[in-house]
């Protein structure tokens, strides 16, 4: 909590070292979906969670993403990620992520 609360304060980003296990990119599955892979949901709702990044508001871009788990189950991939990234205070990926789904 308090750490969120630094990160979005001090407009932090977080930058976790690799583990040595995950190194070699052949024993490591693949995590990393491409952003035209995931289902976006509704453009209304896309312009919604870039208003809320915009002004930093990383609590109700949560909470629309955790709404849109339940109400546009299509999107769940997009939710996900973009839950995990904003949980990690991935602000620059969660604006690039929410970008690339307004313009694909």
């Amino acid at each position: 909590m308090l750490l969120e609360i630094l990160c979005e304060y001090l407009k932090l980003e977080w930058v976790y070292e690799q583990q040595s296990e995950q190194k070699n990119p052949e024993s490591q599955p693949l995590i990393e979906t491409s952003y035209n892979q995931l289902m976006s949901p509704p453009p209304e709702i896309l312009t919604q969670l870039h208003q809320f990044s915009e002004e930093g508001d990383f609590d109700a871009v949560v909470a629309v993403a955790e709404q849109l788990q339940h109400s546009y189950p299509k999107s769940i991939e997009f939710t996900q990620k973009l839950i995990q990234l904003t949980e990690d205070c991935q602000i620059k990926q969660v604006r690039e992520l929410i970008s690339q789904a307004l313009n694909p």
